[in-house]
């Protein structure tokens, strides 16, 4: 378990490679790997995420209840696609 409260993440990126493998990329130790983050069993609630990319990820049972982006809520954008369809 970790306590994240307050904490701020900056520059964190993705190594600009098409598979793990073993590199001298600055700071990887000879070995970068690409495999994806996971948060599991997480309560992110309140965070932020602010000019983040967020290509592909994907939510999985999750709690989305009050969720936006960009100001709008994802539950009523969920509601009118489920209308529409």
């Amino acid at each position: 378990m970790a306590q994240m409260g307050g904490t701020l993440f900056e520059n964190i990126i993705r190594p600009h490679v098409d598979r793990s493998q073993l590199s001298e990329e600055p700071g990887t130790d000879g070995w970068v790997n690409i495999e994806p983050v996971v948060f599991k069993n997480s309560d992110l609630s309140t965070a932020i995420f602010d000019a983040c990319n967020l290509t592909n990820v994907e939510l999985r049972n999750c709690n989305i209840e009050g969720l936006s982006i960009d100001g709008i809520l994802i539950n009523d954008l969920l509601e009118h696609y489920k209308k529409k369809g």
